[in-house]
C-alpha cells in the first residue's frame, strides 16, 4: 500500500502539466501569427516596389530605391550637342521640386482622367501653381504713404504698446488712415484681404496689390512687425486679424488670444489688449465671417467699447444674426463698418468676379460697398484685374476708413 501510495501523482501535478502545456501551444500560435505577419509585409514591401506605389531614398548620396513611373511619352532622341545645351540649362535654372502621390498615379487611371472634364479644383491648384511660378514685378516705396508712427498714440501698458487716443483727441483709426484723393460722387468699393503674413509668397503678392486695398495681417504671423512695415511703405492702409471662436469650434482653434464665448468677460478683454499691443500703425481689426462670437451681445459690446476707448475701428466680417447686435453695432460710438460680401466663399474665377460685380450692384444703390477676402493667390490675381477696369466702370476704390469717416 505504501508503494502504490509513493507513485501515486498529486492532481495538482496534472493541473500544472496541462497549464504548462496549454502556455506552450498559446506561445506557438502566437509566433506563427508574428511570422506570417512579417512575411505578408515583406511581400508587400516587395510589391510595392516593384509596382512603383513606394520609393526608399537614401539621404546621403539621393539614391532611389524602386521602380520610378514615368506617365510622359518618351522624347525623342537628342543630338550630343542639343543635349548639353539642354543640361547647361537645367544646371542654371533647376526645376522646381512637386509633391505627387504616386499611389494613384497608375496607367490605366491616369487615362482614365485625361478623359474627365476638370473639376473645379484642380482649376484652382492649377492657378496656384501657375501663380506662384510668375516672378514678382518690382515693388516700388509708394508716394503716398500713411502717417509715419507718433509716440503721441501710444501708450505703455503691462500688456505691452497699446494704442491710445492723444491728449488732443486724435484717434490712431484716423491718423493712420491712408488718405485718397476726392474722385467726385463716383461710387466707392473697399476690399479687406486677410490672413496675411503666414505665406510669405502670397503676402508679397498682396503687396503689390493697388494702394486702395486693405491688407490685414494674422496677430499669430511670424516677423509681423517687418510684414507691416512693408505694407506701409507700399502704401496701404493696415489692419489685423481678430482671432474668435468659429461655428466649427473646436476644429477650428482660434488659437492662444482667440475669443471664447465660454470665457469670462474679463479674460476676452485682457486678450484683445494683448492683440492690439504693437506699434506699427494700424487702424483697427477684421473679425472672421464664420464667427459665433458675435452672436452673444454683451461679449460684443464689451469688445466694441475696448477698441472704442483705444481709437481704433473694427471692421464687422459678416452681417449679424440679430437685429439688436447690428443695431448695435450701427449706433454705437466705436468707428466701424459691417463687410457686405466675402469675395471668395469658392475659390473659382468665375465665382469671385461675380461677387466684385454683387459689390458694384451694391455700391451703385447704396453709394458704397465693402468686400472682405482670404489670402490665395487666385484672389488676388482676380483683385488685380478687376482694379484695373474698376475706374473705367465707374466706380472709385477706396480705404476702409474712407466709408466709415462718412459715419464717425
Amino acid at each position: 500500500m505504501e508503494n502504490n501510495k509513493g507513485t501515486r501523482r498529486s492532481p495538482f501535478f496534472w493541473q500544472n502539466l496541462l497549464c504548462k502545456l496549454g502556455l506552450f501551444f498559446l506561445l506557438l500560435i502566437l509566433i506563427s501569427q508574428l511570422a506570417l505577419i512579417w512575411l505578408m509585409g515583406e511581400q508587400e514591401t516587395a510589391d510595392s516596389f516593384a509596382s512603383g506605389r513606394r520609393l526608399i531614398v537614401t539621404l546621403e548620396d539621393g539614391v532611389i530605391s524602386g521602380k520610378i513611373i514615368n506617365f510622359e511619352s518618351p522624347a525623342p532622341e537628342q543630338s550630343e550637342p542639343a543635349k548639353k545645351e539642354e543640361e547647361s540649362v537645367e544646371a542654371q535654372n533647376p526645376p522646381v521640386v512637386q509633391t505627387q502621390t504616386v499611389e494613384t498615379n497608375t496607367p490605366e487611371k491616369t487615362e482614365d482622367i485625361k478623359k474627365e472634364e476638370p473639376v473645379e479644383e484642380a482649376t484652382v491648384v492649377t492657378l496656384i501653381n501657375e501663380e506662384s511660378e510668375e516672378p514678382l514685378p518690382t515693388m516700388k516705396p509708394s508716394e503716398n504713404p500713411t502717417a509715419i508712427l507718433s509716440d503721441k498714440l501710444m501708450e505703455k501698458t503691462e500688456f505691452g504698446s497699446l494704442p491710445k487716443i492723444s491728449s488732443d483727441g486724435i484717434k490712431p483709426w484716423k491718423y493712420y488712415a491712408k488718405q485718397m484723393p476726392d474722385k467726385g460722387n463716383k461710387p466707392v468699393i473697399s476690399i479687406i484681404v486677410t490672413g496675411l503674413g503666414s505665406n510669405k509668397k502670397i503676402s508679397e503678392l498682396a503687396l503689390r496689390l493697388p494702394e486702395a486695398i486693405n491688407l490685414s495681417f494674422s496677430p499669430y504671423a511670424p516677423d509681423l512687425k517687418s510684414w507691416m512695415t512693408s505694407a506701409r511703405i507700399s502704401g496701404h492702409e493696415l489692419l489685423l486679424d481678430l482671432p474668435m471662436e468659429s461655428s466649427n469650434y473646436p476644429v477650428a482653434d482660434p488659437g492662444p488670444l482667440g475669443l471664447l464665448v465660454s470665457k469670462e468677460q474679463t479674460e476676452n478683454e485682457n486678450k484683445i489688449r494683448k492683440l492690439m499691443a504693437h506699434d506699427f500703425g494700424y487702424v483697427g481689426f477684421v473679425t472672421p465671417h464664420d464667427d459665433v462670437f458675435m452672436d452673444n451681445n454683451e461679449l460684443m459690446k464689451s469688445l466694441l467699447h475696448v477698441l472704442s476707448g483705444r481709437g481704433l475701428m473694427m471692421v464687422v466680417g459678416r452681417q449679424p444674426a440679430k437685429n439688436d447686435t447690428k443695431e448695435m453695432i450701427d449706433k454705437g460710438t466705436t468707428a466701424s463698418i459691417i463687410v457686405d460680401t466675402l469675395v471668395d466663399e469658392e475659390l473659382t474665377a468665375t465665382a469671385i468676379q461675380a461677387h466684385l460685380t454683387l459689390l458694384e450692384q451694391t455700391a451703385k444703390q447704396r453709394g458704397y460697398a465693402v468686400g472682405v477676402t482670404k489670402a490665395y493667390p487666385i484672389t488676388i490675381k482676380q483683385l488685380s484685374l478687376w482694379a484695373e477696369k474698376l475706374e473705367e466702370n465707374g466706380f472709385t476704390l477706396v480705404p476702409v476708413s474712407q466709408i466709415v469717416a462718412k459715419r464717425f
